[in-house]
């Protein structure tokens, strides 16, 4: 395996490479400075062909993006991941992951057929060009169910671009689409989480639900406070408390609370 220096300057600042995808810091990014200043397709993966962009952007599904000037955060992330790793790590991140999720029925088929096929035929495809595969125009559309699966990603086209990116999305995101669809492959540790509004708000629903479910149990058909309903109403509740609790810090001991962060 390539040797790593502890730490990797990328190209793109603010994203954190320490040198394995097991570390927290590796997965950390200052978000509000990259969403204020985004970066444009040519900024990002610098060693990566125009192509070989087109297809991480097709497989992230951000293929239809109206303009290329300003990524998503998401995809200058992965982009940077892809570079910085290496096939050695990638192959064996895919080994694990197999392993982990052979017999698992929420990985798409595809997505562990492929998964194989670039672990058993680690050199097999090293020369194929993708440029050859998707044609001069990477963002145009060629008809034809073949075409559809190399366009998807589910086709190996370039090995050692296609072993990386699939790891990158196992290591940094999730195996899982349903969960990728939904959540971020980084973490900004400057957004505050356990906060004075948390705490406040759990008590208050908390003692809706157990007064409500408690004084109606008795009543046939008894009424109840289900948890998805509270969860329903947890963020405009946040939002009410952002809008009247003041700006006031305060200590306990070494502590310090804001009250409305």
């Amino acid at each position: 395996m390539d040797e790593k220096n502890p730490t990797t300057e990328l190209s793109v600042p603010n994203i954190e490479a320490v040198g394995s995808h097991l570390q927290v810091q590796d997965h950390e990014i200052n978000l509000q400075a990259i969403i204020s200043n985004p970066l444009s397709i040519g900024e990002v993966a610098t060693t990566l062909t125009e192509s070989q962009k087109w297809f991480v952007l097709k497989r992230l599904h951000f293929d239809a993006l109206v303009s290329l000037d300003e990524l998503p955060p998401q995809a200058s992330f992965i982009f940077e991941k892809i570079e910085q790793m290496t096939t050695e790590e990638a192959v064996e991140i895919l080994e694990k992951n197999i392993e982990e999720h052979e017999t698992d029925v929420n990985i798409p088929e595809n997505d562990l057929v492929l998964w194989k096929e670039l672990v058993e035929n680690s050199h097999k495809f090293t020369k194929v060009q993708l440029q050859e595969k998707l044609g001069s125009n990477s963002s145009s559309s060629v008809e034809g169910e073949k075409t559809a699966d190399v366009e998807k990603g589910h086709e190996i086209v370039d090995w050692d671009l296609q072993v990386r990116l699939e790891a990158v999305l196992v290591a940094y995101w999730s195996p899982y689409p349903e969960v990728r669809a939904v959540t971020f492959p980084y973490d900004d540790p400057t957004i505050p989480a356990e906060t004075f509004r948390v705490y406040l708000i759990a008590i208050i629903w908390t003692a809706i639900g157990a007064v409500i479910n408690q004084f109606f149990v008795e009543r046939q058909p008894a009424i109840t406070l289900a948890m998805s309903v509270v969860q329903v109403f947890l963020y405009p509740s946040g939002l009410l408390c952002e809008w009247i609790l003041p700006k006031w810090k305060f200590k306990i001991w070494k502590l310090s609370i804001d009250l409305n962060p």
